[in-house]
């Protein structure tokens, strides 16, 4: 069966209505996020009681192996998700620079505030740049289009706009790949192209998807410091998803690691990277090379991340964990407890906190 949305939280604004923003608000509150994929093999849980939290000039970073669930997490926050993906449950509130928050998972796909939202107020930068890109519009022309949409200034000035916009992300001859369209770019031009667009309307919140894959080490340093500059100006928020660990490590201020389409561990950086408690966490940090000393054999994760399908009510770590107990972990979802202010873990370890039953379910 597919899960009927509950809205029950009884403070202000959690019924999906605009409320007043409070000063201590995250710019954007994600509570209980569930998006599945209903298939002919099964229902797959992409991403099954996700929550979350951004505060304005903060970057939280957001890890984990590939199909762990990041990319349709961050799909999930902006209604992005096609067929046969279905969000299925949770909130996303959005607390606005100028104006109420609201719960982006109440309004209907095609209202003006999911209009207004989308690229004004939060802004996507993707892991494919030519998803972002029309093949038969040049890249100059639609950047204009995406501020004229959003901001009553003319064409000329949107123009002169981008052409700034490009010089910042690196682009050479900015007037020239202007008038070019995407297929004339290599992928990193692309891939900078797109965070110019990213950045073209100074959103409140941008949401990376591996702004720096295809970028060779020194543009992904101009890019990250273009960021971060723009969280300095303007107290922007950012959800960083990245398998660098050098870029995470440099640059979020919070992290939360992802399994299975759950959090498992979740702190400051400095918590998560110097005291991993969760076993995956620490499988993870052990396999990223270092420089302060030498070793023979970089760890390994044994075997695969499993198909989420069917798994049942279990850790779903249990089958490639080392330490996992028998009769409990594969037979127990873990809770996501509090194991030192600020520094949260799900795993039997360190913790007997279990998942709740009205927080799991078997579809």
């Amino acid at each position: 069966m597919r899960l009927t949305p509950t809205r029950t939280d009884p403070r202000p604004g959690a019924t999906g209505t605009a409320t007043a923003e409070r000063p201590d608000d995250p710019r954007m509150r994600v509570e209980d996020l569930r998006t599945y994929f209903f298939t002919e093999e099964g229902v797959v849980k992409a991403v099954d009681g996700v929550s979350l939290e951004v505060h304005a000039g903060e970057t939280i970073g957001v890890i984990g192996e590939s199909g762990c669930g990041k990319s349709i997490m961050a799909q999930s926050l902006m209604r992005l998700v096609r067929t046969p993906g279905e969000i299925v449950d949770g909130r996303v509130l959005l607390s606005p620079r100028d104006g109420a928050r609201v719960d982006l998972l109440a309004v209907e796909p095609d209202s003006p505030v999911l209009r207004r939202t989308r690229g004004a107020e939060v802004a996507m930068v993707f892991q494919e740049p030519m998803t972002s890109f029309s093949p038969v519009h040049t890249v100059g022309r639609q950047i204009v289009e995406a501020i004229r949409v959003h901001e009553d200034v003319s064409k000329d000035e949107a123009t002169e706009r981008v052409v700034d916009l490009l010089t910042r992300v690196g682009i050479s001859n900015p007037r020239q790949r202007f008038g070019e369209y995407p297929h004339q770019m290599s992928g990193g031009m692309r891939q900078r192209a797109m965070i110019a667009m990213a950045l073209a309307c100074s959103p409140s919140l941008i949401v990376a998807d591996e702004p720096t894959t295809a970028l060779d080490v020194t543009i992904q340093a101009q890019i990250l410091e273009l960021l971060d500059s723009l969280q300095a100006e303007r107290g922007t928020a950012m959800i960083l998803i990245s398998h660098n660990m050098g870029v995470i490590a440099e640059h979020a201020d919070r992290l939360y690691v992802m399994y299975l389409g759950r959090v498992v561990e979740s702190g400051t950086t400095e918590q998560v990277f110097a005291d991993p408690r969760h076993p995956y966490t620490r499988k993870l940090l052990a396999a990223v090379p270092r420089t302060d000393r030498r070793v023979e054999r970089l760890e390994t994760i044994e075997g695969s991340v499993p198909t989420p399908i069917g798994l049942g009510r279990r850790c779903g770590f249990a089958s490639r964990c080392t330490v996992a107990i028998e009769g409990r972990c594969d037979t127990v979802v873990p809770g996501l407890d509090e194991v030192e202010p600020g520094h949260h873990v799900r795993c039997f370890q360190v913790s007997d906190a279990e998942e709740p039953d009205h927080a799991w379910s078997d579809v």
